[in-house]
């Protein structure tokens, strides 16, 4: 398999988005934010945000570290992993079982993708022919597999199939565990058009959320108050009155 994708002239990146030919794309995991995450919202109301928020920083750069070394060691880059913590060499060692079980050619890491058809972009950490078939993987180290894991990656193979043509066989995503274990989910390239759609939900959601929604929305505020008649209009005499009628 021979493929090369063409980086637009000028790619800027800011948290949300990329802003790709002086227009602005928003990234897949932008987009799925908007999806609820309801362990996530339980979780920060038993701890609190602070405690959480410290938990989550130290979770994404340990994120960041292992997909540092995990590319380096899928393009055989040689890996000392001594300083680094325990949770780090073992995402690393799970990643290097999970890849000895493989065979894995014509491989490119890290890959920009964009799709200027649905408008959206993002990085995906591996494309290639694995066990000889076209793969696009996405890594995660977190503690699960989540169902939106699955829609970012259709995203991506689309876009990678929009970019070169090439129809990938199969979407993955692969968890590295912080103990050496690891976790590895596969779907057809049918599962993943199917994906697509619900991503493409997100994506009009998103867009959706982006409006300034004031422009086109009449608002009227007030107060209750007593009427002219000196009619109660308290919460507990509105009771009383539904209260009698239902005897009546």
């Amino acid at each position: 398999m021979t493929w090369n994708i063409e980086r637009p002239l000028e790619v800027l990146t800011n948290e949300s988005s990329y802003r790709i030919d002086n227009v602005a794309f928003p990234r897949v995991t932008s987009i799925l934010n908007v999806i609820s995450k309801p362990a996530l919202n339980f979780w920060y109301g038993k701890y609190g945000t602070a405690y959480c928020q410290q938990i989550s920083t130290a979770s994404k750069e340990r994120g960041k570290t292992v997909h540092i070394l995990a590319e380096k060691t899928m393009n055989n880059v040689s890996v000392d992993l001594k300083g680094y913590s325990d949770s780090i060499q073992g995402c690393l060692r799970a990643f290097k079982s999970w890849r000895q079980c493989r065979t894995i050619r014509d491989r490119k890491t890290e890959v920009f993708l964009y799709s200027r058809k649905y408008g959206y972009a993002g990085k995906t950490d591996l494309i290639g022919e694995i066990d000889n078939a076209v793969g696009v993987i996405d890594y995660k180290t977190s503690k699960d597999i989540y169902p939106e894991n699955f829609l970012q990656v259709s995203a991506y193979l689309t876009a990678f199939e929009e970019l070169t043509s090439i129809i990938p066989s199969f979407g993955g995503v692969l968890r590295l565990g912080k103990t050496g274990e690891y976790e590895y989910c596969e779907f057809s390239y049918e599962s993943a058009k199917e994906f697509f759609h619900y991503f493409l939900a997100a994506l009009e959601l998103w867009k959706w959320q982006q409006h300034d929604w004031n422009t086109v929305i009449k608002r009227e505020t007030g107060v209750c108050c007593s009427n002219e008649a000196g009619t109660d209009f308290s919460a507990n005499n509105i009771y009383k009155v539904h209260k009698n009628e239902k005897k009546e």
